[in-house]
């Protein structure tokens, strides 16, 4: 993610003195999709259903989150399993669709935004999505 991020910004000046925006590109966390509660729940859901602190959570997705699960690195089930194991707790049966079906309930999505994606899509702007989330989360979204 932080190549791409520096891809862009190398190539921002570039695009700009071409004087004309052909392109926009939207995130989808808290951007196209907000949390109900204003700030995400997940730390909380994922303590409760491992029944651990959020100091120990927060230093086990430390570890490895990004590389593992945002930029592919490893099978998702698989990465749950072995977090669980690492905090010495039992894995959540079904953990991974629990996971999902918690967020289901937990977004909506910003209307007023895709009112202006379309908007920008008709008067002819390539639109385009980049978003760093998981792959269970992105099959939710």
């Amino acid at each position: 993610m932080k190549k791409l991020l520096g891809l862009f910004l190398a190539l921002f000046p570039f695009f700009q003195m071409q004087g004309e925006i052909k392109a926009l590109i939207f995130d989808y966390g808290n951007v196209l999709m907000r949390f109900k509660s204003g700030k995400s729940p997940s730390l909380k859901f994922i303590c409760d259903t491992f029944g651990s602190s959020g100091e120990e959570v927060l230093r086990e997705i430390k570890k490895d989150f990004q590389e593992s699960l945002v930029a592919g690195g490893c099978e998702e089930e698989k990465y749950w399993q072995t977090f669980a194991a690492n905090l010495n707790v039992s894995y959540p049966e079904n953990w991974v669709e629990r996971w999902q079906e918690f967020h289901l309930q937990q977004i909506e999505f910003n209307e007023e935004l895709f009112v202006l994606i379309d908007t920008l899509r008709a008067e002819g702007y390539i639109v385009g999505l980049l978003s760093n989330q998981v792959a269970s989360l992105s099959e939710v979204y």
